[in-house]
Parts: structure tokens; C-alpha cells; sequence
């Protein structure tokens, strides 16, 4: 009897050294992350288009037949594409037609929203020498775009007066030809103080911009 008790309390000892011993493996385990965090470079994407005389769009500009008294539909258009960063847009207008159009073509720009950054002379005639022609120049237009500005009108149309100079026309450039032209340059919106920190940050990246 005694033998017997003996053997039940040396299983009850085991029993609990079994339990003690599994209980030491029994850890309730759990792992978060790792938490990447990713920073990339914006992107600017923007359309450049007009009105081709073919018909549709084009992004290659148009040649006309310069006619007075007449109105030329451009609808120049720049457009910010999805997924593109909020960006400062700079436009430079070269004008060699300032002597045969009826309107500035600036009047777009500026009801468009374009904030006009300066204007440079192409060239100076004597008002004794040539009292009908006005100075050709360079416009510099600025403009964010981003949340709702997502399309802007650079020049909607343009006319030319009722009359003009051919001769003044065909000394712009050997070839007899003048022009209009529109370059555009963009800087993703770095948190800028406006847009007189972001021109002169863009001037320091394209070399051209530095006579401006």
C-alpha cells in the first residue's frame, strides 16, 4: 500500500515536470512590419497643341499665308496630364508681328490667368524713322498649374491689321517670313515662396533662360 502511494505521487511529480517544461515553449509570438516608407521625384507632364490648319491638333505649329484683315483661330493650349505634379509653367512669346496685328496677342495670356513676368525688346526703331512700327518683343508669361488648373488658352486667335507694311514684314528675317513663337518651360512646385523663387531656380537649370 504504501509502495503504492509512492507510485502515484512520483507519476503526479513527472506530470507536472512535463507540463512545466512544454509550458516553456508555448510563447504566443507576432511580428509587425518592416513599414517602408518611399519618397520619388515628381513628374511633369504636360500638352503643348494647336488648332492645325489640316484639321485636329498639332504640336509642331502652323505656316500661313499672311493676309490684312484676317483672323487666324489658333487655340494654343497647354494641358497638365494626369498623375503630373503641380508645377509653375513659364511661357515665352517671341512677337515679330507686332507691326501688322490688331490686338496683342498678350490679351489671351492675360485673361487666362497668366501673370506676365517681363518683357524684353527684340529690336528699337527710331519713331522719326519708322513712325508706324512698333518694337517686336519677348513676353514672359508665369502660371501654376495644379488641382483644378489642369488646361489654360496661351492665344486663342489672331488678327491682323487692315492694313500693313509688307516691307516691314520681310525685314524681320532673310527668308521673308515672321513669326510667333511659344516655348515653355516647367518646374515641379517645391513649396516655393511664388513665382520669382522658382523662375530664378529654373534659370540656374537651362543656360538659355540666363539672358532673360
Amino acid at each position: 500500500m504504501k509502495t503504492k502511494k509512492m507510485l502515484i505521487m512520483i507519476v503526479v511529480v513527472i506530470s507536472l515536470l512535463v507540463v512545466a517544461v512544454l509550458g516553456t515553449y508555448a510563447y504566443i509570438t507576432y511580428k509587425l512590419g518592416p513599414m517602408t516608407n518611399v519618397f520619388t521625384y515628381g513628374d511633369i507632364k504636360l500638352k503643348f497643341y494647336e488648332d492645325s490648319v489640316s484639321g485636329g491638333k498639332t504640336s509642331d505649329g502652323n505656316t500661313y499665308d499672311l493676309q490684312w484683315n484676317k483672323t487666324y483661330t489658333k487655340n494654343v493650349t497647354l494641358e497638365l496630364e494626369n498623375g503630373s505634379s503641380p508645377c509653375y509653367v513659364f511661357v515665352i512669346v517671341e512677337n515679330e508681328l507686332v507691326d501688322v496685328e490688331s490686338t496683342e496677342i498678350s490679351s489671351t495670356q492675360d485673361s487666362d490667368g497668366y501673370l506676365p513676368v517681363k518683357r524684353q525688346i527684340l529690336d528699337e526703331y527710331s519713331w522719326s524713322e519708322y513712325p508706324e512700327v512698333n518694337s517686336n518683343y519677348i513676353d514672359i508669361y508665369v502660371k501654376r498649374f495644379g488641382g483644378n488648373i489642369t488646361s489654360s488658352l496661351l492665344l486663342k486667335e489672331f488678327r491682323t491689321a487692315e492694313r500693313f507694311n509688307y516691307n516691314l514684314i520681310n525685314d524681320l528675317d532673310n527668308d521673308g517670313s515672321a513669326e510667333i513663337t511659344f516655348t515653355v518651360y516647367a518646374i515641379e512646385d517645391g513649396g516655393f515662396s511664388g513665382y520669382v523663387e522658382a523662375w530664378n531656380i529654373l534659370k540656374s537649370q537651362f543656360p538659355e533662360l540666363q539672358k532673360y
